[in-house]
């Protein structure tokens, strides 16, 4: 039997099974058979040549609890053939009920009781708090992806490959095109599920994640939706998960001024990064533009990692048309010197003669933050050291 036949055939085996009915613990056959003797033997009768003892067997297991789970599972381990197809095609389904009915609760119920035991509440409290918008969101996250969250609250060990096809049907979704509504919902799923570090994202899962950060219509709820602050919240708590590739969201985050991502850029400039992220963490600081954050920048004025251009890439292949020498270079120095003085309110060109050019994305374009030689550097930091005789 082909898959699915077997999934429609569970399907409508599962509506047709009396409400009164779901959630009960239909295991036992008679009163002396254990619940493991029974879940065996209505795995065993799935693989019966009767179609009448196969049905039976699977509504009998369709309305097991969620303490035979597990029980299943095991069989699972050991079925066969035909059995192993069926059992396969049945457990997913059981799982989606048994998380519907705890579902069915919250959705009736405002309070924080309902959320109760449903899958990763404290990790969303903890991100985007506890209050009636955010559990307003939870509850809608939930329902938009089901199937994610039943997996992950009754076999986690398989949420990585659902969620690797869940971020990939996602991502295609991330099409900009504005006469269609942003998938938010399921958007913030993904970043709360994703951003667990314990939970592994498989090949280009964290790709398809970040996907949403190309997409003009996310941003747009990002700066002026209801809900900014926990989408920026879980947007940023995506951000903090390690492994990920990081320059389309800190770009977002400058493009938008995202104060959650602040603690990012802290980790990458203590760090010591030698790559963009350095010089993209640094200039988002210089966005948010709060003094507190001068200390940190400071740090890094010793740095002369060198950043900008590429390594063997050639400046005048950068930047077509511009008249720049081949020894200019951007260092991690360079990009500290900036922002810092821009954080104490002054002009990098006009205050110190440093040659860097306005950006309305980026606050100043990287390519302009560096200097033709150590000795073109040496005189604006000198002027620097001059100016705050306290920089480290």
């Amino acid at each position: 039997m082909s898959v699915r036949p077997l999934t429609l055939f569970v399907s409508l085996l599962l509506a047709g099974i009396p409400a009164q009915c779901r959630g009960q613990a239909a295991v036992e056959r008679n009163s002396g058979e254990s619940k493991e003797a029974a879940v065996r033997s209505q795995v065993e009768r799935l693989g019966s040549p009767q179609f009448p003892t196969r049905q039976q067997a699977t509504k009998e297991i369709l309305v097991l609890d969620a303490d035979s789970l597990p029980l299943l599972q095991n069989e699972l381990g050991t079925a066969t053939g035909e059995t192993a197809t069926r059992l396969r095609q049945i457990l997913p389904v059981l799982r989606r009920r048994l998380f519907d009915s705890q579902l069915d609760v919250l959705s009736g119920n405002s309070g924080l009781e309902a959320v109760r035991g449903l899958p990763d509440w404290q990790r969303f409290a903890a991100i985007a708090g506890d209050d009636s918008d955010a559990l307003a969101v939870y509850r809608e996250i939930l329902c938009a992806e089901r199937t994610l969250f039943a997996t992950r609250m009754h076999a986690a060990a398989e949420l990585p490959t659902e969620l690797e096809a869940r971020s990939a049907a996602f991502a295609k979704l991330c099409h900009g095109r504005r006469e269609e509504p942003f998938p938010i919902a399921s958007c913030v799923a993904l970043m709360l599920l994703g951003s667990d570090p314990a939970t592994r994202l498989p090949r280009a899962t964290s790709t398809n994640i970040s996907d949403a950060f190309d997409d003009p219509r996310f941003g747009n709820l990002i700066d002026h939706s209801e809900q900014t602050k926990i989408l920026s919240s879980m947007t940023g708590a995506w951000m903090s998960r390690d492994g990920i590739q990081m320059d389309r969201p800190l770009l977002f985050a400058i493009q938008h001024s995202l104060l959650a991502a602040r603690p990012v850029a802290h980790k990458i400039i203590a760090s010591r990064e030698s790559n963009q992220k350095m010089y993209y963490a640094l200039l988002l600081l210089a966005k948010l533009n709060r003094a507190e954050d001068l200390p940190i920048v400071r740090a890094a004025l010793n740095t002369n990692t060198h950043l900008w251009p590429p390594r063997n890439i050639a400046v005048q292949k950068q930047l077509p048309g511009i008249d720049q020498p081949s020894s200019f270079s951007v260092q991690t120095r360079d990009v500290a010197l900036a922002v810092a003085i821009h954080l104490q309110g002054l002009d990098p060109k006009k205050d110190f003669g440093m040659e860097v050019i306005p950006s309305e994305e980026t606050v100043y374009a990287v390519p302009s933050m560096g200097f033709d030689d150590d000795n073109a550097r040496n005189k604006v930091f000198a002027k620097y050291r001059r100016a705050f005789p306290d920089t480290p």
